[in-house]
């Protein structure tokens, strides 16, 4: 990302999800492939639902090497039938790339899917 880390940890530490929300519908209006929907099939019936992140946890460490980080442990799940998708966890890591620039890293991608019945 374009913005220096301390600017963007402090966008995230001050509201995470709604971050989130705007750079990935900003990611939609400039191409149709990326989407915040989760999809289904039930033998060919397609069901689809909005996306809801809530952020579990924020975590910087300072005293790192080469560079401070921070850690955000990430939740996702059908906004409107969650019981019909996974439980999505993650750990998101932001860090200093340049003084003007700030690296997302998603180490180990998904942690943890659940499916939650009922």
């Amino acid at each position: 990302m374009n913005h220096p880390y301390q600017r963007v940890r402090d966008a995230l530490q001050k509201d995470a999800p709604a971050v989130f929300q705007s750079a990935t519908k900003s990611a939609v209006s400039r191409a149709q492939s990326v989407t915040t929907e989760l999809h289904v099939d039930f033998g060919g019936i397609g069901i689809k639902a909005d996306v809801k992140v809530s952020v579990k946890n924020i975590e910087e460490k300072v005293d790192t090497m080469p560079s401070p980080t921070t850690r955000l442990l990430l939740e996702w799940e059908g906004a409107t039938m969650p019981g019909l998708f996974p439980l999505m966890k993650a750990e998101l890591s932001i860090y200093p790339l340049t003084p003007n620039e700030t690296q997302f890293g998603l180490p180990g991608a998904l942690r943890t899917s659940v499916w939650r019945l009922g």
